[in-house]
């Protein structure tokens, strides 16, 4: 990050919460910088090839509200398309607003195992901001 007269703050490490994408792949992510006259960033994403292979999960909302402090809950399923028993699912969740631009990000987990053809409920909690729709990014490993 650079400040308005060049210095500059940070470097600022951030973790992914996908922990692998395949070639053409996104994944959304939040970087918090707290401090004065902010003007400019500079990413320098590194990754590394693996042998690991992410699969993918579907999701079906089934309920969702904005609480009193200020925070979208998305509850739903998260469903094993695949022919094998899915563990450590991520799903990332992005409010969207009327141009398609993500407004706010947030993730659930599911940690108990999901069979083939078998389903997990989640609640996902987003900072409220003001939003006309929502987009899913999700993944698991066998």
């Amino acid at each position: 990050f650079f400040r308005e007269d060049g210095s500059r703050f940070g470097p600022v490490r951030a973790t992914l919460p996908c922990p692998i994408l395949n070639p053409g792949e996104s994944c959304p992510f939040v970087i918090e910088a707290i401090d004065k006259d902010l003007a400019e960033v500079m990413l320098h994403p590194e990754g590394y090839p693996t042998s690991r292979e992410a699969l993918p999960v579907s999701v079906a909302i089934q309920h969702h509200y904005v609480d009193e402090l200020g925070y979208v809950h998305l509850n739903g399923l998260a469903t094993n398309p695949n022919s094998v028993p899915l563990s450590s699912t991520t799903i990332v969740g992005a409010l969207t607003d009327r141009r398609g631009e993500i407004v706010s990000v947030g993730t659930a987990l599911v940690l108990e195992p999901i069979p083939p053809k078998g389903s997990a409920p989640f609640e996902m909690l987003i900072r409220y901001v003001p939003y006309t729709g929502y987009l899913f990014f999700t993944q698991a490993l066998p």
